[in-house]
């Protein structure tokens, strides 16, 4: 399921999407989240829509200076929609999450948390 929350640890409040996994705890069961703040709910929530439309185009893997693994999805034009919650240590385990992501994330249900 897609949870919008508002971010209150910023100075200026703000909205943002995780996508969980509803069987798992928190904090293991997060497999995407949004990677800029939304200023609007409405704006985090047509992110989660176009997602959920297929309207991005490409997973790409980032390997940061800590030599973890990050997948990243783009919208179309190129804008960053949402990345991996964490990095993994390798391949496997990141395609264990992205397929699970990839087979859920169309019919989840969109979801606010206080």
């Amino acid at each position: 399921m897609f949870i919008i929350y508002q971010d209150k640890s910023k100075r200026n409040q703000c909205w943002r999407w995780r996508f969980v996994e509803r069987h798992k705890p928190l904090a293991d069961g997060i497999l995407a989240k949004s990677e800029e703040p939304f200023a609007f709910r409405r704006n985090c929530e047509r992110s989660v829509k176009v997602i959920q439309s297929g309207g991005w185009v490409k997973k790409t893997f980032v390997s940061s200076k800590t030599d973890k693994i990050y997948w990243v999805i783009k919208a179309k034009n190129g804008r960053v929609l949402g990345m991996s919650p964490k990095g993994y240590d390798s391949m496997t385990l990141l395609d264990k999450d992205w397929k699970v992501f990839k087979r859920k994330f169309k019919k989840a249900n969109i979801v606010e948390n206080d």
